[in-house]
């Protein structure tokens, strides 16, 4: 079964990859050979998950980073998986920005290959960054999808576009995430960036913040908001990349009710090795 690796991060500010990233975990098509994907919280300013759903930074990164040396199975990175409200499994990064660097400057040499191989055949890996530095360009370089988040406004595409020149990457492998408005049209951003798709995601504080673990979320609303819907297409378009090569592509999938990730809800889910089940 094949699996991916897909970078979350932004040029400049905070325009909400973090966020982005767990909605995507949360709303991400499953079934009983597709797992959830692992996030794993790799911002050399610091993380936030731990801080914002009440987790110890540790076990994390600063366990993985320092596994980084040697072969990593399914078994070391489980011990430094803990589990979020609603079932999304992370490796959260460290709190303290000076830790966060060190950890993720240790990790990001090898560990897009060392997450490939503890996820084992199945499962996917969604890494948030934060925004790009050169302590992370390593897990951009070696990504099979780098989804670039940023707002709309003129000086916001700006910094998106000198990242993306910057970048070096194909073409194919950049995806534009635009939270909120823009008076620009899709299109003429795609062209003007060079980068493969734009995805317009509609903002709502109030979805955003049920998404990153600040609220709890209520279920109906969950199920209308556009911007969850947004998300769930968002992670199906991704899916279904990690997908296009294996022969069992699309045949088991059951498209997700937009409960199945809700943020607060408890879950009773655990790591297996090869996967987070």
């Amino acid at each position: 079964m094949s699996r991916a690796l897909v970078v979350i991060g932004s040029a400049k500010g905070s325009p909400g990859a973090t966020t982005l990233t767990l909605g995507l975990a949360a709303c991400w098509p499953t079934s009983a050979r597709r797992p959830r994907p692992l996030v794993v919280e790799a911002d050399p300013s610091g993380g936030d998950v731990a801080a914002r759903f009440e987790l110890s930074d540790s076990p994390g990164l600063m366990e993985l980073a320092a596994a980084a040396r040697r072969a990593v199975s399914a078994r070391v990175l489980g011990e430094c998986v803990q589990l979020l409200p609603g079932g999304v499994h992370v490796v959260v990064g460290p709190t303290g920005a000076q830790q966060a660097a060190a950890a993720v400057g240790l990790f990001a040499g090898n560990g897009a290959g060392l997450l490939r191989a503890g996820m084992g055949s199945g499962g996917s890996v969604l890494v948030d960054v934060g925004r790009l530095q050169a302590e992370t360009s390593g897990l951009v370089a070696a990504a099979d999808r780098l989804l670039l988040v940023t707002r709309g406004e003129v000086d916001a595409l700006a910094h998106a576009a000198a990242q993306v020149a910057q970048l070096s990457l194909p073409r194919g492998r950049v995806e534009l995430a635009l939270v909120g408005p823009s008076p620009y049209p899709l299109a003429e951003i795609r062209k003007s960036l060079g980068v493969q798709r734009v995805h317009q995601v509609p903002w709502d504080s109030r979805t955003a913040h049920c998404l990153a673990g600040r609220t709890a979320a209520s279920p109906r609303r969950w199920r209308t908001a556009p911007l969850v819907r947004t998300v769930t297409d968002l992670a199906w378009h991704l899916e279904a990349l990690v997908a296009q090569n294996s022969e069992a592509a699309g045949r088991d999938l059951t498209k997700p009710t937009a409960t199945s990730g809700v943020p607060g809800q408890a879950a009773e889910k655990s790591w297996e090795g090869g996967g987070v089940r």
